[in-house]
């Protein structure tokens, strides 16, 4: 548990590192880029994102849990890094061309094309950095991810400000790649073989198959609206609708990382102990609940204030979007670890089941909506949350034994917060936009927000604030947080 608890430390740290970087490239990116750009660029990221996980083939998964790795073990899984990897890398190459004919746009077998090429790349650091999570390494994790964002950021801002438009981003993130690699390579485990084998592929080609497949689906689920946005809508739409979820999804950059880091492992040492997941996720669910949850609650208010000042008005449009989606984020954060640990259980399966249904509820929703406008599209996650709570309790409550009252119970404290807080956010920005300015409002609703969360926790007695007070002292603050 100890070094578990470290290596969440150490990538909540981290990673916030990481989004700062992003976040201040993004906002520079922002002033930068039209919508219509970035909506070009976020259509080719998806189907390479699609592209990446059938590139890995699950083997990142295979190797955080495997109880016993060898060296035959490890030197297969290269050999199928690289030949999957490579044949995606090509295949994604030749799609360029009729990917940019269907959404009538040039430039995106232009962008396809890179970042296929970027495709080739990426196998060189995978199997050290698989390796670094399934020994909780965070640290060395942190050194990779820092230096490969900083990479990319520098180099999306420079070509940006060159005019190379939605090429920059393309480019950014070969920089970023070949950065990892390095990184890696100095990282690399003593011993570690590098000549892959292309026999013993058959144990991380099946649990690769069933894990991808569910893996797929749910980067499927993410990219959805881009892919359907560009054709039903037009770019602008997409660039649109991708500021608003970025915004939101601004909660998993900064605590995603540390949650899906340690999450797999953890989980799947307890499994390997023979002991039960049940105490474990709901453990984990008032955790990341009572974080979430207020956090889209003030998201949510605060949007008008804070999509101007980050971004600039050309992205007005992106902030009646915000509140639905934050709801939406709020609806899906008591179930957003269950993918986790049912691979720890070694049901992925299950996560491709799931994955499958919500791709189906999405596109449909998309379909029928999107021709009313963009502001209903944002309605279609929070119906399709609706649709999926009753599955996920009832999952939960079958593999796991969690009874359907105990997720509720466990989510209530980070639901009162979050809704004492949403109604604050709404209420100062309501009365005192355009009577201060509004950098000024937002650090002033941001102070007070800020405070009376930390004072929510510690009158409800959550659990999160003994974790507070512990990262508090050993980062140095006085012992004087523990009231």
């Amino acid at each position: 548990m100890n070094s578990a608890r470290r290596s969440i430390l150490i990538t909540l740290l981290s990673s916030n590192a990481t989004v700062l970087i992003q976040f201040v490239a993004s906002i520079l990116i922002a002033r930068v880029l039209a919508p219509a750009e970035i909506g070009i660029y976020s259509i080719a990221a998806v189907l390479v994102g699609m592209a990446h996980l059938l590139r890995d083939l699950g083997t990142g998964n295979y190797l955080v849990r495997e109880p016993e790795l060898n060296e035959e073990k490890i030197r297969a899984v290269l050999g199928l890094m690289l030949a999957v990897s490579w044949l995606v890398g090509a295949l994604l190459a030749l799609l360029s061309v009729p990917a940019a004919r269907f959404y009538r746009e040039p430039q995106v077998a232009t962008v396809l094309q890179l970042l296929a090429f970027n495709m080739l790349l990426i196998p060189f650091g995978s199997l050290t950095l698989s390796l670094l999570r399934r020994n909780l390494e965070a640290e060395k994790q942190a050194i990779a991810g820092i230096g490969s964002t900083l990479a990319h950021s520098v180099t999306a801002i420079t070509l940006a400000m060159l005019g190379l438009g939605a090429l920059s981003l393309a480019w950014a993130s070969i920089a970023g790649t070949l950065v990892s690699i390095l990184i890696a390579t100095a990282f690399r485990p003593a011993g570690l073989p590098w000549l892959p084998s292309w026999r013993g592929w058959r144990a991380p080609l099946n649990f690769g198959l069933l894990s991808t497949g569910g893996a797929m689906l749910d980067e499927l689920n993410r990219g959805l609206y881009d892919l359907m946005l560009g054709r039903l809508i037009n770019m602008r739409a997409v660039g649109l609708f991708s500021r608003a979820q970025g915004t939101v999804n601004l909660f998993y950059a900064v605590a995603g990382p540390a949650a899906y880091y340690t999450a797999l492992p953890f989980f799947s040492r307890i499994h390997h102990r023979g002991a039960a997941l049940d105490e474990p996720l709901l453990h984990a669910v008032r955790l990341l609940t009572g974080v979430a949850l207020p956090f889209f609650g003030v998201l949510s208010g605060l949007a008008p204030l804070l999509i101007p000042v980050l971004y600039g008005h050309q992205w007005d449009e992106s902030i009646a979007l915000v509140a639905p989606l934050c709801l939406a984020a709020a609806l899906n954060a008591p179930f957003a670890l269950n993918g986790q640990v049912y691979l720890a259980l070694g049901h992925p399966r299950l996560v491709m089941i799931l994955a499958f249904g919500t791709v189906l509820i999405r596109a449909a929703g998309l379909y029928l909506i999107a021709g009313h406008g963009l502001i209903w599209v944002a309605f279609v996650p929070v119906a399709e949350q609706l649709l999926l709570i009753p599955v996920h309790l009832l999952l939960m409550q079958r593999v796991l034994g969690i009874s359907a009252r105990q997720v509720p119970a466990a989510a209530g404290p980070g639901l009162l917060l979050g809704l004492l807080l949403a109604g604050i956010a709404w209420i100062g920005t309501t009365l005192l936009q355009g009577r201060l300015p509004d950098l000024l409002l937002l650090a002033l609703l941001g102070g007070l927000l800020g405070g009376l969360y930390l004072a929510g926790l510690r009158v409800l007695d959550h659990p999160l604030w003994p974790e507070i007070v512990q990262l508090a002292q050993r980062l140095g603050i006085s012992r004087a947080t523990r009231g």
